[in-house]
This record gives structure tokens, C-alpha cells and sequence, in this order.
């Protein structure tokens, strides 16, 4: 019966170490660990951590893509200081079964006058998000604003809530 793997390094061990101790201690040595994999800004232990630009450019969708990059100009100018994307949920209700309706708005941007906005953008929008987005808008003191991207420009709506 043929050796396994294991049997003929073990058997090489042994006669290794007749010969020559050392040999035998380098074969039977354990592996040395491997050194970690370089991790990219925005790289957690188990995947992209939400909200960071590798997050966003693994998930985005093509108007959300074309939306961040409008942003990060924005921001290069001057004309906001930060923008996020997705970087939380807002929970609306809860529903007959007892689970949460929730609402995770596309970007957060924070504009040079320090006040935080939610931009939702929408290439179509369903009846379900229009709702949802003018629920969170009467609920929650933030300017929620729908851009959408028409002719190669960004019209943006603002929604109106009961906060200033």
C-alpha cells in the first residue's frame, strides 16, 4: 500500500534525522504563520466597512456612482465639506408582525454651513420610495433632498419636513 503524504514526509523526517538532527527539526517544524494580506483604506477584517469609498464602489449603483463622483468635485471645490454614502438606516414604523420598516437614504452630505443633508438619488422612483422618503422627511430633522439626473445635469427637489 502506497505512503500518504504525510507518511513519506514523516518517513523522510525520520531518516533525516539519523543522519543529520537538524534536517529533521527544519521538516518537521511547523509552517510559518502567512503574513496578513495588505488591507485598502476602507478594508475591515471581514469585507469593506460600510460607508468608506471601497464600500461605495463595490455597491454603488451606476446613478450612484455617477452622483459620488459629483459629489467628490463638489467637495474638491469647496462647495461641501464631506459626503457619505449610505451610511446608516432610519426606521420609519413598524409593521403588523412587529419588524421595522426602514429607510437607508444613498448619500449624506454636509454642506459648508454645517448643516447635514440626505440626497436620495433615483434614476426611476417607485411609489414605495416616494413614500418612504417623504415619511422619513416628516419624521426626522435633516433637508431631504431627490436629485435626479436629467440631460447630463442634477435637478434636485427638495422635501419638505417641519424642521428648519
Amino acid at each position: 500500500m502506497p505512503l500518504s503524504r504525510y507518511e513519506a514526509i514523516l518517513a523522510e523526517a525520520e531518516a533525516a534525522a539519523e543522519k543529520e538532527p537538524s534536517r529533521a527539526k527544519q521538516l518537521l517544524a511547523p509552517a510559518p504563520p502567512r503574513p496578513a494580506a495588505p488591507r485598502h483604506e476602507g478594508q475591515g477584517e471581514h469585507g469593506p466597512v460600510v460607508g468608506t469609498a471601497l464600500h461605495f464602489m463595490l455597491n454603488a449603483n451606476a446613478t450612484e456612482t455617477a452622483y459620488g463622483r459629483e459629489l467628490q468635485r463638489q467637495k474638491l471645490a469647496g462647495a461641501i465639506l464631506e459626503w457619505w454614502w449610505q451610511p446608516c438606516s432610519f426606521r420609519l414604523s413598524f409593521d403588523e408582525k412587529g419588524h421595522g420598516i426602514f429607510y437607508r437614504p444613498d448619500f449624506f452630505v454636509l454642506t459648508r454651513e454645517n448643516i447635514l443633508e440626505v440626497h436620495e438619488t433615483k434614476g426611476f422612483m417607485r411609489e414605495d420610495a416616494r413614500h418612504k422618503l417623504a415619511w422619513a422627511a416628516s419624521l426626522y430633522p435633516f433637508r431631504f433632498i431627490l436629485v435626479k439626473r436629467t440631460r447630463g445635469t442634477w435637478a434636485t427637489t427638495p422635501y419638505a419636513c417641519s424642521f428648519p
